[in-house]
């Protein structure tokens, strides 16, 4: 059931920040703060999948396996859950993850969205935590994701909302803006906030042939004790980086000043809260 492009969105080259071992490194390094600031809306995602015990559930850009651990929970041992990436640096960060915490229903498999490698009416549910705006051709990902759905199976995911709602991902970008940089279309963190309209999200959807959609605000916070942590955090990241080697000179101090001056609004006696907010999104396969 591919219908071709999302009205109103373009195709996007494959992105490669998330193939990078220091990208993988940097978010195994962030994965408390993330897992922290993004409980209550992976949480969501998971209710409106609806997943159950005994469920198989197709996780699609895990990452490095956060919440495909945190949806083995609720499948329980009669289940199982699926956790895919195209970036195997990634995957290979997953394996270890479930290997540590000794998860006996979760497997993790190098795959492309665009070209999953299942048969039809395979799983219960499909989730995708963030990754939906990184997908080059999302229409025919979602028609994929739509055709390996059982009969009544569901959909959930989240992006993130727009930029101005999300501080944490525009920084850098305005930082980088404002110290002369040409910011690209193909930059980490303009693909991040892409879908950030949630008519977009509702049309993809549609388009694909789901049903009973419905698109929620839900709001988020990421906390750290003082200005410089949040910074730190920031300039760890690849997205970051990126935009720093745009800079022509001294780009690390310039850009951890500019974001100190940025987020110090948000800091107070009990630390730093960065508002953040994301959409959270959910449909059904149609019979």
């Amino acid at each position: 059931m591919f219908r071709g492009e999302v009205r109103g969105l373009r195709r996007v080259k494959q992105i490669t920040t998330y193939d990078q071992p220091e990208m993988v490194a940097a978010w195994r390094r962030a994965s408390a703060s993330r897992t922290s600031y993004l409980a209550g809306s992976t949480a969501r995602m998971l209710d409106l999948a609806r997943i159950a015990p005994g469920h198989r559930v197709l996780v699609v850009g895990a990452g490095i396996g956060e919440e495909a651990l945190v949806a083995a929970t609720r499948v329980g041992t009669a289940g199982e859950v699926v956790a895919t990436d195209a970036s195997a640096a990634m995957i290979a960060e997953a394996t270890r993850s479930v290997a540590r915490e000794k998860v006996a229903n979760v497997r993790c498999l190098v795959m492309d969205a665009q070209h999953l490698q299942f048969r039809p009416r395979t799983f219960d549910a499909v989730i995708s935590r963030n990754a939906l705006m990184f997908i080059p051709d999302l229409a025919r990902a979602l028609a994929e994701m739509n055709r390996v759905l059982k009969s009544k199976g569901r959909i959930a995911a989240t992006v993130w909302a727009s930029a101005r709602r999300n501080p944490r991902l525009s920084g850098p970008l305005e930082a980088a803006r404002a110290l002369g940089v040409d910011v690209p279309p193909t930059a980490t963190f303009r693909f991040a906030l892409r879908l950030g309209a949630p008519s977009l999200l509702a049309t993809a959807l549609r388009g694909a042939g789901y049903s009973d959609v419905v698109v929620e605000r839900w709001p988020v916070v990421a906390r750290y004790d003082t200005v410089n942590a949040a910074v730190l955090e920031a300039m760890d990241h690849t997205g970051t980086r990126e935009l720093m080697e745009l800079l022509s000179h001294d780009s690390e101090r310039r850009m951890s000043r500019s974001l100190a001056q940025r987020w110090q609004k948000y800091a107070g006696r009990g630390g730093v809260n960065l508002p953040g907010e994301q959409l959270v999104a959910a449909g059904a396969k149609s019979a």
